[in-house]
């Protein structure tokens, strides 16, 4: 191209309120693009396409370029995000196994493997009315494999936290007819003091520490495991497992107090009750988990 072609282009796509970086921009923009290029020769990108990419994903004040370590990373999604030939091939054949990997961290079972990975090809890939795909959102200020972890592993949890949510569903109406036939009193008692339960949860609930909370909602809302809780917090996975252990018995032990404060009944009928709710504490819980909660 021209001298100083591309950075124009560069600067004409920056978002408004975003400034051009100092130095030799023109100079920077072709090392970048040569490099992509040398590493996807087979993928035909114009230079100021490239150009045109990594200003549009520039955030403010000012723009920086990615280091030239990440430019095939940066070539790679360009050419997948315009639609290149032979791009999506490209990206599978170097990141498929990569993405199986963050999936099989949330579930190893096959099928959700399955499914989740054509979830997450179609996140990547497929564009919406509204959104474009998700590679477009790429402009490497990350290797792209640590990019794409991120996202696998974030669909692959929505998509655990989905089944989970429609198994709850077909699990409640199963346990609401197995208990009514199986103790008609119990299923009264269940359907009377429905409101004091979800009363008594969301007080016990308040009650919990701020990591317990936390811990709460990422194993019952987000479906991660011991050794994923202990991933997140660092610590090894029998210390995960103790403080999950804990801070169920913490939620059992001030819902049933809360719910014998709040409700008058013998001790028998309140043992009755307290061991029907208590048994599907966890799942009852799931949509009233405080998200608000930061990692302490």
């Amino acid at each position: 191209m021209p001298g100083g072609a591309l950075a124009k282009v560069f600067e004409s796509s920056l978002p408004a309120g975003v400034g051009a970086p100092g130095g030799d921009l023109e100079g920077a923009l072709g090392a970048l693009y040569e490099a992509g290029r040398a590493a996807w020769p087979g993928l035909a990108v114009e230079a100021a396409t490239f150009a045109r990419y990594l200003a549009e994903r520039a955030a403010a004040p000012r723009a920086s370029l990615p280091g030239v370590q990440v430019a095939a990373d940066v070539y790679l999604a360009c050419a997948c995000a315009v639609g290149a030939p032979g791009a999506v091939a490209a990206f599978d054949r170097q990141f498929a196994e990569a993405i199986g990997r963050a999936i099989r961290s949330v579930d190893r079972s096959p099928s959700f493997v399955d499914d989740a990975l054509q979830v997450v090809r179609e996140k990547l890939f497929v564009s919406t009315a509204c959104t474009p795909p998700k590679i477009a959102e790429y402009g490497g200020r990350a290797p792209l494999r640590t990019w794409l972890r991120a996202v696998a592993v974030r669909a692959s949890l929505n998509l655990r936290r989905a089944r989970a949510d429609r198994a709850h569903d077909a699990l409640d109406g199963d346990d609401d007819l197995a208990l009514g036939a199986a103790d008609p009193d119990i299923a009264l008692l269940k359907a009377q003091y429905k409101a004091d339960f979800e009363a008594a949860v969301r007080a016990a609930i308040a009650r919990l520490s701020p990591r317990e909370r936390l811990l709460l909602r990422l194993h019952v809302t987000d479906g991660l495991g011991v050794d994923m809780l202990g991933a997140h917090y660092r610590v090894s996975r029998s210390t995960a497992a103790r403080w999950l252990a804990a801070a169920r018995d913490a939620l059992r032990t001030y819902t049933r107090a809360e719910l014998t404060g709040r409700l008058h009944l013998t001790p028998s009928e309140i043992e009755s009750l307290a061991g029907l709710v208590l048994s599907q504490l966890e799942i009852s819980t799931r949509g009233l988990l405080s998200e608000r909660d930061a990692s302490p």
